[in-house]
């Protein structure tokens, strides 16, 4: 038995096989499409097929998306990939890889692949935090993923700026209000995110960095990347604080491209305390055990007979 986790991001679509063990034994990757729907089915089914031709077998499916997906008419809310958001994936793809699917938010997909790690098995309560593309969120409770009535829990992304968040962007100067892809203005999405990482520093230095090289100058002791990350770091210690209050787990897990930036760990660990209420133990806030691999993991884990 080999179980497929799919990872659909907003440019990428991965897929990773394990065994039964959850020894990794295939990789695949592929652009998404991003305005035809047909062609994402395509994309989806045709990987899918490729992995079951490849190992010999027909692999259970778990899919993890940028979004969630209706308990009543079964409708995809993603709307960091137009060519799903508001359509109907499930029946399709299951009718042509002729097999059941185990579909579920990417971030809950992460909290799951990261809940189920020994270094944290005396945690309970697990909140994955991705700060990728997006910015995304997701609850394992006892190794199992907290959905919601309406399968839309920890949509944390769409959150607007809090009034600490607006002062740390305000400091200096006018807080920039950025449009997020659902139509509203000032969500997480646009702020805690690799993008808005980068966007706000153009915003902020009127020069167009990629965060690889923000981080790169933060190293280096340039001024204004010193200052900007500090900026940052308050900015997401802030944040996220109001979800350590109301979820309280016991420890929160960063994954996605920008919680690669090892240096920022230590300012959020002495910073979150001044911003969340008095506890007995303060979470942690770690880096993902399994990395950029640990999202596509857990949708893999979504297929894994009980």
């Amino acid at each position: 038995m080999f179980l497929f986790g799919l990872d659909i991001g907003g440019t990428k679509i991965e897929l990773r096989a394990y065994d039964a063990d959850m020894t990794e034994c295939l990789r695949m990757r592929i652009p998404t499409p991003k305005d035809s729907f047909d062609n994402f089915i395509d994309a989806v089914v045709n990987i899918i097929n490729k992995a079951d031709v490849t190992l010999k077998c027909k692999g259970r499916v778990g899919i993890g998306i940028p979004g969630s997906e209706s308990q009543r008419d079964k409708t995809i809310f993603a709307p960091n990939v137009p060519a799903i958001d508001g359509r109907v994936i499930r029946d399709l793809i299951e009718s042509r890889i002729e097999r059941p699917i185990y579909i579920d938010n990417d971030a809950n997909c992460f909290a799951l692949s990261e809940s189920k790690n020994d270094e944290l098995s005396s945690s309970d309560h697990v909140l994955g935090l991705i700060l990728g593309t997006g910015f995304g969120a997701g609850l394992a409770i006892k190794e199992s993923c907290y959905h919601g009535a309406n399968n839309m829990a920890l949509e944390l992304g769409h959150t607007p700026l809090n009034i600490s968040a607006f002062e740390v962007l305000s400091k200096d100067k006018e807080a920039p209000l950025l449009q997020c892809e659902c139509g509203a203005v000032g969500c997480l999405d646009r702020y805690l995110s690799g993008t808005g990482f980068e966007d706000l520093y153009e915003y902020y230095y009127k020069e167009r960095f990629s965060a690889p090289e923000i981080i790169e100058a933060y190293h280096n002791n340039q001024h204004n990347a010193v200052t900007f990350v500090d900026r940052f770091a308050n900015l997401l210690s802030c944040s996220i604080a109001p979800f350590i209050n109301a979820f309280d787990p016991d420890v929160v897990v960063f994954g996605g491209g920008l919680s690669n930036f090892d240096a920022i760990y230590p300012l959020l660990n002495e910073r979150i305390d001044s911003f969340t209420l008095s506890r007995d133990k303060t979470p942690y806030l770690v880096k993902a055990r399994y990395g950029d691999s640990s999202g596509v993991r857990g949708a893999a884990l979504l297929a894994k007979p009980l």
